[in-house]
């Protein structure tokens, strides 16, 4: 049985400080002079006070390239709304730790820009005149993003945002445990209220948004719209999704009684004409009326009363019943359908994504005759993309290979390389004249090794049996662990050495750097050598949930087996 053994911050401060600056020592890293707290600026506003303005719906404007703009890297997400419907007010984009961040300059002119980060001249860090931060730091952290010059003329990502002139910043956290959306819900450029769009009595074309309704083509007569469609790009790093959610504004209950709607979250790639899917499903999704949020009390508009709910969509599998969260990494689209069930009345809300901006490619309906006969898709305004959210995070877990002193200025003054590699004695003692911290391993990681009920978010498979089980001394302030392992067995008679590498897993990232275990006379080349490694790990077909612990064939989800996660159902 693992041991936790809670440490203090200030216990592990001198050498977690150390094993947080771990990167290639030809890389750069810009540390800004301040650091922000994750809280600092999540006040959090309603959407309630923008309704009037997005009630009031027109088919966004292609959007212009700008005289000076950057974009946020690729696969990188905002901070999205809450099930509650609120959102922040300031401009949060989440990066996953250890990513190599670059800001893109995209500006008429880039040659004649420079670059600052709080102030402080980045010339240093540009490339190409872009901004390449470098490798994010592993450890959960704000900082400010840069801001692009031309002249008196300055450009932040975010000072579109409603609330920007209020805050005058916007930051970019590292990981994002919580809401994620893919673009900026603060610039207030929602669209949504009502069905698709129909023509009146008075034969005026009425504008609304996605969602139950019909739309009277002149070829091919009314159709319906029975489902919509969202390409995205990679997630810059694997995605744990948990659920699955949209804002909607709506004049009657979105889902009522046995009423339910599907989603799916579909593989796709990117061609040169664009995005498609590919036919394979990552995770299948259901909304039903119980999970449906109301978050705000009908009020009088001019269409009516409205109100607000969030229409939530939870993994299922095959047969229907709930599943556990999934991974995404690689390109996906999200599919929504079941607009035309019975009971079902969802508007969904859109936003305008900058074309300049855009990894995104404008959401698709997709269309059906009163037959049930597909028609197809088309385009939902140019640029427009779906107003959801993922409840999710970047997962991430690093075994720390390179230890550094540094001085009270934060300069380094000495590396210790090899921090991962574990020596001891023939009798199964920790030779600590070799090993480059007595305490054991660091790993860093985004959340607690544990979760709340005691199971592994963090796991090692495949540990041989003169090993033994490990130690987890959790800094739980940092997410930064030592794991020690007490239990190595002697060497056999006649045996003069021995090594093994294990490989730490987390949910959807796999550290990079193994354990090295050396006993007696064994080198690292030894190590090297062993049969067990990140491509070629022991196989005993063993199955484990992501929680680490075994489980059998009949078992429902995500699941390990000889060192490969893949998807039971």
């Amino acid at each position: 049985m693992k041991k936790l053994v809670l440490l203090s911050a200030c216990a592990l401060f001198a050498v977690a400080g150390n094993a947080q600056r771990v990167a290639n020592t030809n890389q750069r890293v810009l540390v800004p002079s301040k650091a922000m707290s994750l809280n600092v600026g999540k006040k959090e506003a309603s959407f309630e006070g923008s309704l009037q303005k997005s009630l009031n719906v027109k088919a966004p404007a292609k959007a212009a390239t700008k005289a000076l703009y950057y974009t946020r890297p690729a696969g990188t997400f905002y901070s999205g709304s809450t099930m509650d419907g609120r959102g922040y007010y300031v401009n949060y984009v989440a990066i996953p730790p250890a990513f190599d961040l670059w800001f893109m300059n995209r500006s008429n002119n880039p040659s004649q820009t420079q670059w600052t980060i709080n102030g402080q001249d980045a010339t240093d860090f540009v490339e190409n005149n872009n901004l390449h931060w470098g490798e994010t730091p592993a450890y959960l952290g704000a900082y400010y993003t840069p801001v692009l010059h031309s002249g008196s003329t300055t450009y932040q990502l975010g000072q579109d945002g409603k609330y920007f002139d209020k805050q005058n910043f916007s930051v970019f956290q590292i990981d994002s445990i919580g809401p994620k959306a893919p673009y900026d819900e603060r610039t207030g450029k929602t669209y949504g209220f009502g069905s698709v769009a129909h023509v009146n009595a008075a034969g005026d074309t009425v504008r609304y948004c996605i969602g139950t309704g019909s739309y009277n083509f002149k070829e091919d007569g009314e159709l319906f719209n029975s489902g919509v469609m969202q390409y995205m790009p990679k997630p810059a790093a694997p995605l744990y999704v948990e659920d699955l959610y949209t804002l909607v504004y709506t004049s009657t209950q979105p889902l009522t009684g046995d009423a339910s709607m599907d989603a799916y979250i579909l593989a796709a790639r990117q061609t040169a004409e664009g995005f498609e899917a590919t036919g394979d499903t990552i995770a299948r999704l259901k909304a039903v009326a119980q999970d449906q949020i109301q978050w705000m009390e009908p009020t009088n508009t001019a269409y009516g009363k409205v109100a607000g709910y969030t229409v939530v969509f939870k993994p299922v599998d095959a047969e229907g019943y709930e599943a556990d969260a999934f991974v995404i990494n690689q390109p996906y689209a999200i599919y929504i359908n079941g607009f035309q069930n019975p009971g079902v009345n969802v508007d969904l809300m859109c936003g305008d994504e900058a074309a300049v901006d855009s990894a995104n490619v404008g959401c698709e309906l997709v269309w059906s005759k009163k037959d049930g006969q597909v028609v197809g898709g088309i385009e939902f305004y140019e640029n427009s993309v779906l107003s959801f959210a993922f409840t999710s995070f970047f997962d991430y877990c690093e075994v720390t290979d390179t230890l550094y002193a540094q001085d009270q200025q934060g300069n380094i003054t000495q590396s210790y390389p090899d921090a991962n590699v574990l020596y001891f004695d023939k009798d199964g003692k920790l030779d600590q004249q070799k090993t480059v911290s007595a305490e054991g391993v660091y790993v860093s990681a985004v959340r607690g090794w544990y979760d709340a009920d005691g199971g592994e978010n963090y796991f090692i498979d495949n540990i041989p049996e003169w090993v033994g089980d490990y130690d987890v001394n959790e800094d739980t302030e940092n997410h930064v662990f030592q794991l020690s392992f007490p239990n190595v067995k002697p060497l056999p008679e006649g045996t003069t050495k021995r090594a093994t590498r294990l490989w730490v897993q987390g949910l959807g990232y796999d550290a990079q750097h193994p354990i090295v275990i050396l006993q007696g006379d064994a080198i690292i080349a030894d190590g090297i050598d062993n049969v067990i490694t990140n491509g070629n790990k022991q196989s005993d077909n063993r199955i484990f949930n992501l929680n680490g612990q075994q489980v059998n064939k009949a078992y429902k989800g995500i699941v390990v087996k000889n060192g490969r996660k893949m998807l039971n159902k």
